[in-house]
Parts: structure tokens; sequence; C-alpha cells
């Protein structure tokens, strides 16, 4: 089962803020209160989205800044 969490991001370093939607996933063999088994992030919208793993990172595509970053 997987749930949106639409956020509003703010850049760091020139200031632009957008929102992007979180994807979180909590998957079958998640046992009860052990959080998410997945991440990933809406590729709609400003941001670059880059999966890193188990992690999703977000950076400003008119800087390059980091703008976020998270994991299950």
């Amino acid at each position: 089962m997987a749930y949106p969490d639409r956020k509003t991001l703010t850049c760091p370093d020139c200031g632009i803020s957008a929102p992007v939607m979180w994807i979180v996933g909590v998957g079958p063999q998640t046992g009860p209160g052990a959080g998410p088994s997945y991440v990933s992030a809406s590729r709609d919208g400003h941001w670059q989205v880059e999966p890193q793993g188990p992690a999703v990172t977000i950076f400003c595509p008119d800087c390059g800044a980091e703008v976020a970053r998270r994991a299950p």
C-alpha cells in the first residue's frame, strides 16, 4: 500500500519554492510499526529527482543544490 505525501520544498541556495509529491509505501513484509518500506518522488514538477539506492534525493534544476533527501 502506498500513500502520497505532498510537501512544498524551498531551495536553500536560490530560494525557489515548488511542491513535490513523495510516494511512501508499506510493503506486505513490513511489520506493524516498522515504518515505510520504500519512498519515491513524483517526477512531475520543478525538481530533479534522483533515486540513490533506497534513498531519493531532490536537486534544484536552476542551481543544482540538494534540496531534500528522504529514505524509508
